[in-house]
Formats: structure tokens, sequence, C-alpha cells
């Protein structure tokens, strides 16, 4: 404003709004003023470093501007102020220090690079030099602390923007899944990609490209939601590895709701039924309700009388939808027609033959699996089974299989030798799974209490994905009053009559008394290290039991990353000591370790490297920064 006319008017009125109206200077002491709000003391800060140090010392002003996170903001302004040379110097700058034991550990460096990019330092920067801030960023065990939120201000997966690093980001983590073979770091990459591409980076042509008959190839392409919108001949490849793929932690089916498969091809289909059939059912919470398996996932859950709550994607059901241009009817429009005959639940007033016909129906489209058992154990404590036993006997077979097994289960509720030889009979493993749910959700106490080393002996021997399938269950039929009933274990259990293996305390918690779950957390805490390397879904419910009592050896986590998500369960227990080495090869190896571990590792490699750091004016006056 110096040298206009009206220059002395003019700074008046903006020192007048500042001061009165937008408050950016406040007046602490009379006379004096000083800048309150913080981010523009950070902004004259850097200008003033900017400006004033010597040219020479413009690396060693970010050097020490870098190290220091307090100083975060100054270290952003000041680098936008730098010209399109400096800006390519950057990356030389982050390379050296991060060789520097805990600074280049610790996600510091590599969260500040990408707010260089998204502060759109690099605007009109050719391709190398971002690509090589991108690379610097998502190197070595960068793509996993990117995932944990480690590299974002506010704590969420990394986002790089538009003309500020995602094509580059796109670029990086391709090559990354062509040749990463660890598994976490590929979840961690295919998570990232995923979120950073656009309908022009075309995932699916590229992935597909790639295809090979294998469970790795599957798992991420569900990760990278590239199975919707599939042409004939990908549709019969897809169709062709979900027929020969198995695994005992994940149903099929769960990938193709992950990856996003919206087609109704009766190959993939029947793929889809059998899962659910087999359990899969009790975990397809978040697939999307209109799609073609979330349309199958809700017809099993309406035939099995499942809580309104638990349905897929909320509440409500399917409309009935016929799929034409088919000659005969397809496995995906079977299941459709009868779900809308059966959301209608029975009420109390329901007869022997409305349960019939339900029951039947149910039988016609399912056969006999979860879906039909589950359906026959939430009959009510009224029904005639005998009656219908008879009446299905000669034209539903299986379904009078069903009805025997319940109404004899019902009528042997404290006979434990019958319970000890249905395990004895029991020949495969659905007869196994089923036994296990029956006896937990329909004997008396004394029958489990009695059989324990048999209970015990069969939980442990379920699949992973079978085990959790069965605790949903448990915990959905828990809701039916009208035929639920809760296990009291407490006295056994207080009184040391009885073991349960590890396993088996866990699910039995889901349908225990108040009392009863009060002594199982007691003898949980001593199988923890078990319950971890069994892989049975998300564990930080159990983290917290545990280590709300006791303290739990930081090397226990070790490995077990996909059974402790991040979600801050780790806030508020009790885990042992963490030694400068362990932190440093959590942040070496952050995919071997649950996030919120990976955390506290970042928090005691900070504390070391903040240690005798010097104040940075005393750095400037040390290293003549504005000269003498």
């Amino acid at each position: 404003m110096e040298g206009r006319a009206d220059g002395q008017k003019l700074a008046e009125e903006l020192f007048s709004a500042l001061t009165t109206r937008v408050l950016c200077l406040v007046e602490r002491d009379s006379g004096s003023f000083q800048f309150d709000v913080q981010s523009l003391r950070e902004y004259f800060v850097a200008v003033y470093i900017f400006d004033e140090a010597d040219r020479n010392a413009r690396d060693d002003c970010l050097v020490a501007l870098l190290k220091r996170p307090y100083w975060s903001n100054v270290c952003r302004f000041f680098v936008g102020k730098y010209s399109k040379g400096e800006v390519r110097g950057i990356r030389s700058v982050l390379q050296n220090l991060g060789t520097e034991n805990n600074l280049g550990l610790h996600p510091m460096l590599r969260s500040t690079a990408a707010l260089f990019l998204n502060d759109r330092t690099y605007e009109g920067q050719k391709e190398d030099p971002i690509q090589e801030v991108v690379d610097f960023i998502l190197d070595g065990p960068g793509v996993v602390l990117a995932e944990d939120g480690l590299l974002d201000v506010a704590g969420s997966a990394l986002q790089l923007s538009e003309r500020a690093g995602r094509i580059q980001a796109v670029r990086h983590l391709k090559a990354r899944l062509e040749s990463e073979s660890e598994p976490q770091i590929r979840i961690a990459a295919a998570s990232s990609l995923r979120r950073h591409a656009t309908a022009d980076d075309n995932l699916a042509s590229w992935w597909w490209a790639r295809y090979d008959s294998t469970r790795d190839w599957l798992e991420t392409a569900s990760q990278l939601g590239i199975l919707g919108d599939l042409k004939l001949d990908a549709g019969k490849k897809l169709a062709q590895l979900l027929s020969a793929s198995d695994s005992d932690s994940t149903w099929a089916a769960q990938l193709l709701a992950v990856g996003g498969y919206d087609g109704s091809c009766d190959d993939v289909m029947r793929v889809v039924k059998r899962d659910v059939n087999d359990g899969a059912a009790e975990v397809l919470h978040s697939v999307a309700r209109t799609s073609p398996v979330g349309r199958i996932a809700i017809g099993a859950t309406t035939a099995m009388l499942r809580p309104t709550n638990t349905t897929v994607g909320g509440a409500g059901v399917t409309s009935r939808t016929r799929l034409r241009g088919k000659e005969k009817t397809s496995v995906l429009s079977m299941v459709v027609d009868a779900t809308a005959e059966l959301r209608i639940r029975p009420s109390g007033t329901a007869t022997d033959a409305d349960w019939q016909r339900r029951l039947v129906r149910i039988a016609e489209v399912w056969g006999d699996g979860w879906v039909l058992r589950q359906a026959v154990a939430a009959v009510p404590a009224g029904t005639a089974l005998g009656t219908l036993e008879f009446l299905v006997q000669s034209e539903h077979p299986e379904l009078h299989e069903a009805l025997t097994t319940e109404r004899e289960a019902r009528e042997h509720r404290n006979d434990i030798s019958w319970w000890s030889q249905q395990l004895v009979d029991a020949g495969d493993g659905f007869a196994l799974r089923h036994w296990v749910f029956s006896i937990l959700t329909c004997s008396y106490s004394p029958v489990v209490v009695a059989l324990a080393d048999e209970l015990s002996g069969a939980v442990d021997k379920l699949a992973a994905k079978h085990y959790v399938a069965i605790r949903h269950a448990i915990r959905a039929f828990r809701s039916n009053l009208s035929i639920s009933r809760e296990l009291a274990l407490h006295d056994a259990l207080r009184l040391n009559q009885v073991t349960f293996s590890p396993r088996t305390l866990w699910l039995a918690r889901e349908g225990a008394t108040e009392a009863s779950v009060t002594w199982i957390d007691k003898r949980i805490s001593g199988g923890f290290d078990e319950l971890l390397t069994a892989g049975i879904g998300d564990l930080r419910e159990l983290a917290r039991l545990v280590g709300n009592d006791k303290v739990i050896k930081f090397d226990t986590f070790r490995g077990h990353r996909e059974s402790l998500p991040v979600g801050g369960w780790a806030s508020n227990i009790k885990i042992g000591s963490l030694r400068a080495k362990r932190a440093e090869e959590v942040l070496r190896n952050p995919h071997e370790w649950p996030g919120d571990l990976v955390q506290r590792a970042v928090e005691a490699v900070e504390d070391r490297m903040l240690v005798g750091l010097a104040p940075i004016g005393q750095v400037a006056d040390a290293d003549k920064w504005f000269g003498n």
C-alpha cells in the first residue's frame, strides 16, 4: 500500500478488521499486538525464514523443519515458496533424512511428502518428480502405513488427489500388486488402488489381462472390486475358478460380494447358493441388497426367520423379480420367488399347516443344508413337529430328516447319552456343525457340562469360516425369545468342575447367561494366544476383555493383523512394554502387526526421535541462518 494516496487509510481499515472483526490480531499487552490464529503465525514465520535466511542455507532450514512435528505447517508454507527447481530437490532431502534411524522409520516424512502433494506444491511439475515423491511415500512399509491412517493428518487411509499424485499412485500400486507376494501387503495395496483408481484407469481390464486360476488372483480381484459388469468370457472363467476354489477362512460368496459381482450367471449363482447354504448366510451382512448375491443372502435370512436388523443391508425385503429371457427357472429367480412367498413372518397363531407349507417351500428351494436346519430350529415350541414329520415323509425326505432331528433334540434336551450318540453318528462336517449349534442352543446346561470334552473336540475341528458362522447363528438365535434359552455354566466354571477349550468358551459365550459370561471371561484369558492363532474372525472384543484384567505381551500380537483391525481397541488395555528394537521392527514390517499397535510403535519411536532435539531457534542461531 506504500505510495498509494489512500494507503494510510486502507491500512487503518485493514488493521481494524483484523483486530475487531476477523480477530486475527489481538492486544495481549497495552500497545502490543500479535497474531491469534495459529495458521497465520505459521505462515508469516515461514515467509520470514524463506525471505531472510541465507539462500544457501535453505535446505538446512527445510531439514530442521522436517525433523520437528510441531513445525509441520510452517514447513508446508515454507516449501510453498519454492521455485520449480527447488521443489524437484525436495525428494533428495526426504530420501537423505529417510536413512536416519528413528526419523526414517517414523511415518512423518512420508506424511509430510503427501501433504506437499495435496498442497499442490508440485503443481506444474513434469511426471517424473511427482512419481518419485509418490514412490517415496508408498515404497516398502509405506503402503501399509497409508492404509492404517498414519500418513493422513485426519487419520484416514491416504487419498492422493487428482494432479497431486493420484495417477502416480495408481501406477505404483499396480506394479506393487504384480510383484508382491506378502498377503497383508497385497491387501493394503489392493485397497489403496481401489480407492485411487477411476473409471479411466480401467482396473478390470488390467487385472483380467493378468488372470490366473489361483485363489490369490481371485482374492485380489475381489479386493479391487472388479467382479462386476463382466463379459461372457470373463464370467465363464470366474465360474470355473469359483467352483475349484475353496478356503477354510472365507467363502467364495464373500469374495463376490466384496468384489461387486452383479451378474446372474447360473454357474456363479449356484456357487453363491451353495456357500450361503453352507453357513455364509450368517456373515453376509454388508452386501448390496439389490445385487444378485444380496438377493440370495436375503432369501436365506428370510427363510431362517432372522430378525430384520440382521438382514443384509438393513430392514426391508426384496421385491419379487423374474429374470426374463431364459427358458428354465434360474437359480436366482427361484430364490427370489421363494423369498417373496416367505417374507411374511408366521404369526403367533400360525397353524401346523402354515408351518408345513413354509418349511416345504424352503426345502424345495434350499434342500438339506444350513438354511433348512436353521428354519426348522426356529419353529416355535408349540408346533407339532411329529405331525409335520408324518405329513412330509414321503414327498420331502430331506425335510423329514431335519424335522426328526429337531424333534428328537427337543425331546432329549437333558439326555446326555442321546447327545453323545448323535455326535458318534455325525457322518460328515455338516452333521458335526449342526450338532455343535444344536447342543449349545437346544440342550440343557448339564448336558453341555457333561460332554465338555466331546464338545471341545468338535469345536476345535471346525474351519474358521464355519466357526464364525455358528457364532453369528447362536447370537441371532438368542433374539428369538419363543425358542431360545441361555446356558447356565457359571457354577460349573466357578467350582472348576468343567474345562472347555478356548474356542469352545468363546463360542458358548454367545448363548450364555450374564453370570456365565463373567466366568467365561475369567477362564478364556489363558487361551488368548490360541484364539488369535485360530483366525476366527474379528477378535477386538476378546482383546479388550483379556487386556482389561491382565497384561498381554506385545509379541503376542505378531502375525494377527487380520484378526485385530484398526479401531482403537488397544487404547485402554494392558499391553506389555515395547522395547526400542521391537518398535523399530514393527515400523519396518507393519504388515505383521495390528494397525493399532503400529501406532504405538510410532509413538515410541517419536519419543526417542525428539529426545535431545534442539529448539529450532537455537539451530538457526548456531547455523547462522540469518547471518551474523
